[in-house]
């Protein structure tokens, strides 16, 4: 398998299943963004714990926009 095929593979199992997409119930930090220019939006959701240096515990993120950049997203926060 190619590294193009390999790419689309991987996609399709981030669109079909994607990883840490939803809302963080225990977040305690939240970033929101906006696209002016196409209207995409994304909620970002962190769990950070602060023993002795801030932690990012937990994260995951919601998303309104096309399809290539929500599939980006599920790829740039999957957790494993």
């Amino acid at each position: 398998m190619n590294s193009n095929e390999e790419s689309s593979k991987l996609l399709m199992e981030h669109l079909m299943e994607p990883k840490n997409y939803g809302k963080l119930e225990d977040s305690n930090a939240i970033g929101i963004g906006k696209n002016p220019q196409n209207g995409e939006k994304v909620v970002i959701y962190l769990k950070v714990v602060e023993e002795s240096e801030p932690t990012i515990e937990d994260i995951s993120f919601q998303a309104i926009g096309c399809t290539y950049h929500n599939s980006c997203r599920f790829n740039y926060y999957n957790r494993g």
